[in-house]
């Protein structure tokens, strides 16, 4: 007897996932009008379980001790997605509710966020984030607010979801409401602590929106403790509405758009989608109205990867926004430079191919250029492309590092960008 996991768009039923024997399908509901990814069009009701498999496994943590300790609470194998999207896929990545049958879609009855009096304090959210760390290195954990984890984050760094009012004060986690914000805690005491990471992800995106991008706004949390700090992202996916109730927006990243599963992300390490591959799925998947714009956006967001030495930028760290047949590239988020961490004798890699190679000491600025022009882009338009982006950068990150306080952190960044990068070239 198969399983099911109804998908809902806005409350209203757009398809349904059924698993039969170890293979997963997704049927659309007759007059449905969204789809749910480009590797399902609409156009066929019916999907098999490469697409539709690769889709669900996209919503979950890329972390195996994560996806243990979501098991443990929906009593299911961490490797069934069914079993754990059942439990967890309420409030996943884009504008779909995962349900198991019978259980009814929140968005089916919008709430605002203005009925709920408590506030999560700052003591509260310390403990849910080192609560969310345990959870993604194996330790055992007690949940000390009911629903808290019932959401779904895609990544391999511990994260939590949760809802805020329009003042950015947070709500004690609910399945009422979808989350508005990603909190990634950055914790020395976690075998995940990376120096200075959070600090880098803010200034990285921030530095984005400087150079002419579409990026994520991000801000830093600081823990009541002293002992731990985090970066908290507005959800692009997500809009509130002036009655405080909250939509959400559909996206999906290019894994999963390309039936691709998360532990095939790497270009470099797995032989996941790169550059060329996710540029020619496009232009034979858009509508010709989307696809060079699409492209060309692709092609900026990896110009400031290589630029920032974004060694991390693989194909789930890029997604598309999709509102009916209407597609756009969605803005950059997890984007973090290594350019502090690394040393001039390493040898750093990027996670996708640029003009025959991935080392960062061979990717020049004319290399990018001609990237630019396998991705189908016409040569002037990737040379404008990678000239103002990359000559913008060290500025950017200057002035940023400058704002936040953090100048030597910046300093460190642009002694590495003049190893590394190549911005060394302008």
């Amino acid at each position: 007897m198969s399983k099911i996991l109804h998908a809902y768009v806005d409350g209203k039923l757009a398809g349904s996932f059924a698993e039969s024997r170890g293979q997963i399908t997704f049927e659309y509901a007759l007059g449905a009008t969204q789809p749910i990814s480009l590797s399902m069009p609409i156009s066929s009701s019916r999907h098999k379980n490469k697409a539709a498999s690769a889709w669900l496994w996209g919503l979950l943590p890329d972390n195996q001790e994560a996806l243990r300790s979501m098991a443990v609470e929906a009593g299911t194998s961490a490797t069934s997605v069914f079993g754990l999207l059942q439990h967890h896929g309420r409030d996943v990545a884009g504008a779909i509710q995962l349900l198991p049958p019978g259980e009814v879609p929140s968005d089916a009855r919008k709430k605002s966020v203005t009925t709920v009096q408590e506030r999560l304090s700052d003591t509260e959210l310390e403990q849910l984030l080192r609560e969310t760390t345990d959870r993604y290195s194996g330790k055992p954990v007690t949940t000390f607010v009911t629903d808290a984890f019932k959401f779904s984050v895609a990544g391999a760094q511990p994260k939590i979801a949760l809802t805020a009012d329009e003042n950015e004060d947070f709500l004690p986690p609910s399945k009422e409401f979808p989350t508005t914000h990603i909190i990634k805690p950055n914790d020395p005491q976690s075998s995940s602590y990376i120096k200075e990471m959070d600090i880098l992800e803010v200034m990285c995106l921030a530095a984005a929106r400087r150079v002419g991008l579409d990026a994520a706004n991000a801000y830093l949390w600081y823990a009541p403790s002293g002992t731990m700090s985090a970066v908290v992202t507005e959800r692009y996916d997500r809009a509130i509405n002036e009655d405080g109730t909250i939509d959400r927006l559909h996206q999906e990243d290019f894994c999963q758009a390309m039936s691709v599963l998360p532990e095939k992300k790497y270009q470099h390490q797995h032989g996941g989608p790169g550059l060329n591959a996710i540029s020619k799925f496009l232009e034979s998947t858009l509508p010709a109205v989307d696809a060079p714009r699409v492209i060309l956006d692709l092609f900026r967001a990896a110009v400031f990867n290589v630029g920032i030495v974004g060694t991390d930028a693989h194909a789930k760290n890029y997604s598309l926004m999709i509102e009916g047949s209407t597609v756009s590239l969605a803005p950059l988020y997890d984007t973090i430079s290594a350019a502090s961490h690394v040393q001039i004798y390493d040898k750093v890699f990027f996670p996708m191919k640029i003009n025959d190679s991935y080392n960062m000491m061979s990717i020049t600025p004319d290399g990018l250029v001609k990237a630019g022009t396998k991705m189908g882009i016409p040569e002037q338009q990737a040379h404008d492309s990678v000239y103002s982006i990359l000559c913008k950068l060290p500025g950017a990150i200057e002035d940023v590092a400058a704002e936040m306080g953090e100048v030597d952190l910046g300093q460190s960044v642009l002694d590495g960008l003049a190893q590394f990068s190549p911005v060394r070239y302008i």
